[in-house]
């Protein structure tokens, strides 16, 4: 049988104990009691000797364990009780456990398709980091302060380069850690508190000539007439790429000139309601004939957007990227003299202050539909 929730909760007793298995977890069994109690035993795969090692009656409080007796080569030989697994558990889960349980179980899950490649990535930077000097952090979880060393030497040394990257590596560990103890993988959180790097923000600034090189780099451009319209609609309404390439059909009212985009596709998590200006508006519809239900706008990878940009904005004297024109929208708003709640709403930021995270929900759709038309109007006068 596949072992999930709903099929275990499914049993009932039959008069006798029976035991069932999965293929896809192997020395794994649930034992079904006559009295209609259920139990999971771990059984050794040393030949030797047979050894049943109680695991508990929640399959989601047991696969964790299970993951690391699987990687244990050779259990104890003395009997093990189940008020020792968890220690037995957490004394040889390793960073690799740790990874595998992460990405499997929370980042596929709650986050996005590109963060969880970036998370993977990053964990794998540091299992490398590890791996290469020989730290007890390779083989299993050590000690508190020791892997706290560990990491903090090495984000140190990711630092010195690139502090922004350094900092979202931190994050990363952070939560893998906190997924870890709510898991009983690990008991502490090495990754607390290790000071972050100070970050310089990329200054850019493009006036309104260089704005209308842009345009006429794009209206000249051979590329892609709907990448194009992608990096239109950034400069239009300041999402991100990563919202730009999730958008689908279903997300766009017509009807009433919105986006409505869930919080699973944003960055802080927030769903966000962008008000379409008209200029906005004809670029969706022209880009959505034919398209239905959960199609995408536009179906680009990671790198698609980031690269066209790059490549025609340099041919316009200044070079920029997708988030390039993210500043470029709210510099151009805040000329307009648009508040600034207005801008951060319009770019999904999160609040600051008791009450606006509590307490004011307004989403201000007036004004930024507002902003958006002026601003539209400007872009116009500049060849857009």
């Amino acid at each position: 049988m596949d072992f999930t929730q709903g099929s275990i909760l499914a049993l009932k007793p039959s008069g006798e104990k029976v035991v069932y298995r999965d293929k896809t977890y192997p020395n794994l069994e649930l034992r079904v009691y006559k009295n209609g109690t259920r139990k999971f035993y771990y059984r050794s795969r040393n030949k030797a000797y047979q050894k049943d090692v109680p695991l508990g009656e929640h399959l989601a409080s047991v696969l964790p364990i299970y993951d690391a007796l699987f990687n244990i080569r050779h259990l104890p030989p003395n009997p093990i009780s189940e008020a020792t697994v968890v220690n037995l558990f957490r004394d040889n889960a390793t960073i690799h456990t740790l990874k595998q349980r992460f990405i499997r179980d929370y980042a596929s899950v709650h986050l996005t398709e590109d963060t969880v490649t970036t998370y993977t990535k990053y964990i794998n930077r540091l299992i490398v980091y590890v791996e290469d000097r020989k730290s007890h952090l390779a083989t299993h979880i050590c000690g508190f302060e020791d892997a706290q060393d560990v990491i903090r030497d090495f984000i140190e040394t990711v630092g010195q380069y690139t502090p922004t990257t350094a900092n979202r590596m931190a994050s990363c560990y952070s939560k893998m850690f906190n997924f870890g103890i709510d898991k009983r993988i690990v008991s502490h959180n090495p990754a607390t508190k290790i000071p972050r790097n100070k970050e310089k923000a990329k200054h850019f600034f493009a006036n309104d000539e260089q704005l209308s090189q842009y345009f006429d780099v794009f209206n000249a451009s051979q590329c892609n007439p709907r990448t194009l319209d992608a990096l239109r609609l950034i400069l239009l309404t300041g999402l991100r790429t990563i919202e730009i390439r999730s958008l689908t059909r279903d997300m766009i009212d017509f009807s009433s000139q919105r986006i409505h985009m869930p919080g699973e596709l944003t960055k802080n998590g927030q769903p966000l309601l962008v008000a379409l200006p008209r200029a906005a508006f004809e670029i969706l519809k022209r880009n959505c004939v034919d398209l239905i239900g959960t199609s995408r706008v536009f179906p680009y990878g990671t790198h698609a957007l980031h690269q066209a940009c790059t490549r025609m904005t340099s041919r316009a004297g200044l070079r920029a990227t997708p988030h390039s024109l993210r500043k470029i929208f709210a510099t151009q708003l805040a000329m307009l003299e648009t508040r600034d709640v207005v801008i951060s709403s319009a770019l999904n930021h999160m609040p600051e202050g008791v009450t606006k995270k509590h307490y004011n929900f307004y989403q201000y759709e007036t004004e930024k539909r507002y902003a958006g038309e002026r601003l539209a109007e400007k872009y116009q006068s500049l060849g857009f």
